[in-house]
């Protein structure tokens, strides 16, 4: 100090929030010291000037604040028609910089990158997003990127400081604001790094020479009332994107609806033509029969032996219409849940007898191969017996209907906990997986198959569902493709489960289930 001119110094701190904001400095080349009066007025007049800073810090804060909110609530009112991607910020720019003072800002949606003003390239744009991402902040301000580790921050002189608030903890979607490098020239009262003479000293006239450093890589420092303002916008951002998602799902809902309700429409109207046209060539053709034998009988003396030919062809005949009239009753008391049921103690293993027995003349027409693996233990359910064998009938029926000839079916049977189980595995055709799914559908026997007709309306199996399902069964399919044959699965309760439907009743059940 002496070497200065300074024989007298003093300063006082002016102290704003806690923090050194700056200093009265006093010198003199004389030699002079202050009362304590003076120096307690110096004192007073040093917090005197720090609270007038910090009221008027305050005051200019208040009013960027409204200043700032007035253009997020301009920019918001703006988005009214904006998707979630929010681009529709970009159409607006001298709203959107004047936000952040930014001289360049961009919104990034996933892969997308919509910018207005001087930034980055896309690519950049894109990468400094990726690793504000990786940092899972809300809110990201820096005045020098460079030094903070960015992506390409060396080279880019126009995002020398960024801003950004983030819209997704897991998405890359963000709105970013970039200001350009501000090249800083400052001077010091000496160089960091001194210069010793030849004598290894510090030389007492240059110590204090001035100094001047030139800063570069940092742009204007972001001010608290810009960060505040962007984390108002970051929430109204939020609802809007929140708002939009929620109104393409509905919107997307409906249509999926109107598209759906017309899918369903359009499918109910082929299924009720389908089902008008099988209907009436499955009863026609009975009708048909009996018409001719009736015209026959009536157009000509005929000797008893074919009197008997021709009514056991009517019989023949009344039984298939009679067939088709029950199971169209059935299939309305299934889906209606009204199907009677009368339970009592059934012997299924006998049963499963009596049923292949019944069908055993039809397999040996076929040169089928039947094999009965009966449970070892006896398998007493409490059933309905006739529904059950109606059950078994369809089941065993249809294995024999598409298997071709000279093939196998194998039923087994076997208790297993609390439930009878028995299966038929054929090796006849199989099933292919969409047919597969549609296999327990009324009146869908026909589309099995396309290439070939077996005759019947395809109730057969969404009956027998009707009737499993009412006994607190199942009823399964399966097969390993076309080929390959088909395996059809029954499992049914050994006893009636106490919460089980009284007889008479079934629940309601859908036909396409």
């Amino acid at each position: 100090m002496r070497n200065m001119g300074t024989l007298a110094s003093m300063s006082v701190s002016i102290v704003v929030r806690g923090r050194l904001w700056g200093l009265i400095s006093c010198h003199d080349d004389a030699p002079r010291g202050l009362d304590l009066e003076t120096r307690f007025a110096c004192e007073h007049l040093g917090r005197l000037l720090s609270l007038q800073i910090e009221a008027k810090e305050d005051n200019a804060e208040v009013e960027g604040r409204h200043e700032l909110r007035s253009l997020t609530m301009q920019i918001v009112a703006g988005l009214g028609e904006s998707d979630e991607t929010l681009q529709g910020i970009v159409e607006a720019p001298e709203l959107l910089l004047g936000l952040a003072q930014a001289g360049g800002a961009a919104v990034v949606f996933n892969g997308q990158c919509w910018r207005v003003g001087a930034t980055p390239a896309a690519e950049h744009v894109l990468a400094i997003a990726d690793w504000i991402v990786g940092l899972s902040v809300e809110a990201y301000a820096s005045e020098n990127l460079q030094a903070d580790g960015a992506p390409f921050a060396s080279n880019l002189v126009d995002a020398a400081g960024v801003l950004a608030i983030s819209l997704s903890q897991v998405h890359r979607h963000l709105v970013m604001w970039f200001r350009p490098e501000q090249v800083r020239s400052v001077r010091w009262a000496g160089a960091p790094t001194k210069q010793l003479d030849e004598h290894g000293r510090l030389h007492p006239r240059r110590s204090f020479e001035s100094w001047e450093e030139l800063q570069r890589g940092r742009s204007a420092p972001w001010q608290p009332s810009e960060v505040a303002a962007l984390g108002e916008l970051r929430q109204s951002l939020l609802g809007i994107v929140l708002q939009r998602a929620q109104e393409r799902t509905a919107a997307a809902g409906r249509l999926g609806r109107v598209t759906l309700a017309k899918e369903l429409a359009e499918q109910a109207d082929a299924a009720k033509t389908h089902f008008m046209a099988v209907l009436s060539h499955e009863l026609r053709t009975p009708l048909a029969a009996i018409s001719n034998v009736a015209q026959l009988a009536a157009s000509q003396v005929l000797p008893r032996e074919k009197l008997v030919d021709l009514m056991s062809m009517v019989k023949r005949n009344v039984a298939i219409e009679a067939r088709l009239i029950d199971d169209l009753l059935d299939l309305s008391a299934v889906a209606a849940g009204k199907l009677n049921l009368s339970f009592e103690a059934v012997d299924m293993n006998r049963l499963v007898e009596q049923v292949a027995e019944m069908l055993r003349q039809d397999m040996a027409a076929k040169d089928l191969q039947l094999t009965i693996e009966p449970s070892a233990t006896p398998a007493t359910v409490t059933a309905d017996p006739v529904r059950m064998q109606q059950v078994l009938w369809n089941i065993l029926r249809n294995a024999a209907k598409f298997t071709p000839r000279g093939g196998s079916i194998r039923i087994a049977s076997e208790v297993s906990g609390d439930e009878f189980i028995v299966s038929c595995t054929d090796s006849g055709r199989g099933i292919e997986a969409d047919a597969l799914s549609r296999i327990f559908v009324a009146y869908e026997q026909a589309s099995v198959d396309s290439q070939q007709r077996f005759g019947g309306l395809g109730l057969g199996l969404a009956i027998a569902l009707g009737i499993v399902v009412g006994h607190g069964g199942h009823l399964l399919a399966s097969s390993e493709g076309r080929g390959r044959g088909a395996t059809f699965t029954l499992r049914l309760p050994l006893a009636r489960a106490s919460g089980a439907a009284p007889p008479g009743t079934l629940p309601q059940l859908s036909t396409t289930s």
